[in-house]
């Protein structure tokens, strides 16, 4: 079980390191636009 010695320090480090060996020509974690939701009938005449 987990106890008070784990340490997160470097795991984000280490994760941009193994994707980038993986993927090299990859963005790790590019930004997103808003996702557009096909059930808005927002903009729909009546």
């Amino acid at each position: 079980m987990p106890d008070e010695n784990l340490d997160y320090r470097f795991i984000l480090e280490s994760t941009k390191k193994l994707f980038g060996d993986i993927y090299p020509d990859e963005e790790f974690l590019p930004r997103s636009s808003a996702p557009v939701h096909g059930d808005d009938d927002s903009d729909s005449a009546e």
